[in-house]
């Protein structure tokens, strides 16, 4: 016995257990990773390809010191944010949260909560799991915008 099937939906099981869920829509394909038993769970959701307008009205965020002026697109449990942390910027708050971050302009500092110190420049990245052994707060002088995703 497979699960529930209904017309909206085009179901393609692989050999190895993953059943691939695609809405019926020609404009935009997403789907659902799961597997193909009867009760099986649904592991992610995505679009196969999303524009996305990053022009919108902001939300800002004030920080310790500073504001973080960020736009958001989510799909499903995937967040993809672009912010801008103004110079002078601190967060009020330590971080838990998984991410990759990657730095467009200016310069990040991020603290790990175990006292090491990075410094984040245009092109570098780092990638952090969710409540792990790496909770962080982030901070620049310059201002500095970056990519989010978690």
């Amino acid at each position: 016995m497979g699960p529930n099937l209904v017309d909206y939906l085009l179901y393609e099981p692989e050999d190895n257990g993953i059943l691939w869920i695609k809405f019926n829509r020609p404009e935009g394909m997403n789907a659902l990773v799961g597997t193909a038993e009867e009760n099986g769970t649904v592991a992610k959701v995505g679009e196969y390809f999303t524009v996305t307008n990053w022009s919108g009205a902001p939300t800002v965020y004030p920080g310790e010191t500073g504001q973080a002026i960020g736009r958001t697109f989510t799909v499903g449990d995937l967040r993809v944010c672009r912010v801008e942390y103004t110079a002078g910027y601190r967060a009020d708050h330590w971080c838990d949260l998984g991410h990759v971050l990657y730095v467009l302009e200016g310069e990040l500092d991020t603290k790990l909560r175990d006292g090491r110190k990075f410094k984040l420049l245009p092109g570098m990245s780092y990638q952090v799991s969710d409540d792990g052994d790496a909770p962080h707060r982030s901070s620049t002088q310059t201002g500095a915008k970056f990519f989010i995703v978690d």
